[in-house]
């Protein structure tokens, strides 16, 4: 499940930027930047719209309250199979491949007579 520290740690990598830089860009302190990254606190409101901003992303995606848009998710995806380790990667992948063939089949079944 997507949280407020995976979101923005996923915002960081997609636009290439330190928390540091991040820091310099908000005003928001170093250490706050910290704390967000590693779950400790959340942002207050005026702060993830400020993050929100230099990041090019909503408050509300940022905030784990929304669904990602396609190139967001492709990304968050991209970023936690590269942290896997390469057996885990091959394990993600098999499970991926089961879930596609799951979905497959589900829309290869026919609708009951009953029903059409």
């Amino acid at each position: 499940m997507a949280t407020f520290a995976s979101r923005l740690q996923t915002a960081l990598d997609l636009n290439n930027m330190t928390a540091a830089e991040l820091s310099r860009r908000t005003g928001i302190s170093k250490g706050s930047i910290s704390q967000y990254l590693d779950g400790t606190i959340t942002a207050k409101q005026d702060k993830v719209y400020a993050i929100s901003q230099v990041l090019n992303v909503t408050p509300a995606w940022l905030m784990a309250f929304d669904e990602p848009d396609a190139r967001l998710l492709s990304e968050e995806v991209r970023v936690l199979f590269n942290s896997l380790s390469t057996d885990r990667q091959k394990e993600a992948l098999q499970y991926l491949h089961f879930l596609s063939q799951l979905d497959s089949d589900t829309t290869k079944e026919e609708v009951p007579l009953s029903e059409q």
